[in-house]
């Protein structure tokens, strides 16, 4: 094409190279350098393998949510409260008792409200099928009774059962 010599080698199993125009020549290893790839480090980088002093005792991890648990997040906070049965009362709430409690305080009837037993601290899990009533019975928190005891309420949220806890930082 633009008139110049183009020459090609390959290398044989013998080690030996053909050359273009078909002659031999020894192939010839080139130095290997004397550190591997890991062993070479930029100085900024050092930090990161393992000296404890130069760690960050405390660090934050970011956790994404994807679309469904945000939906589902926002659909419990607004449907869902926590009854927790304040003081010390011979009787345990039941859900029965609390559906006649709501029913005489705030006119919630059975077909608005699902009510089930739950692990503590709370005692009762109130899923509601509208909000209106959610928020009406959330407003009644410390100031009804059911059982002899008084009842807190308290909004659903993703972080009912969390605890702080740490991370092991690993290098």
């Amino acid at each position: 094409m633009c008139g110049g010599n183009v020459s090609s080698s390959t290398v044989s199993p013998d080690g030996m190279s053909v050359v273009g125009d078909g002659g031999m020549a020894p192939v010839v290893a080139a130095p290997q350098a004397s550190r591997s790839l890991l062993d070479r480090r930029f100085p900024q980088e050092v930090w990161r393998q393992g000296e404890l002093e130069l760690r960050r005792e405390a660090c934050h991890v970011l956790i994404s949510h994807t679309p469904a648990m945000d939906a589902l997040e926002l659909r419990f906070g607004r449907y869902v409260l926590l009854a927790t049965a304040v003081g010390d009362g011979e009787q345990t709430v039941t859900p029965v008792a609390m559906l006649a409690t709501l029913r005489q305080h705030c006119g919630v009837v059975p077909s608005e409200v699902v009510i089930e037993v739950t692990c503590p601290p709370h005692d009762l899990w109130l899923t509601f099928s509208m909000e209106e009533k959610c928020t009406d019975v959330l407003f009644l928190s410390m100031k009804i009774k059911c059982c002899r005891r008084w009842i807190q309420f308290s909004r659903w949220n993703g972080m009912v059962r969390a605890q702080l806890g740490a991370l092991e930082h690993k290098s």
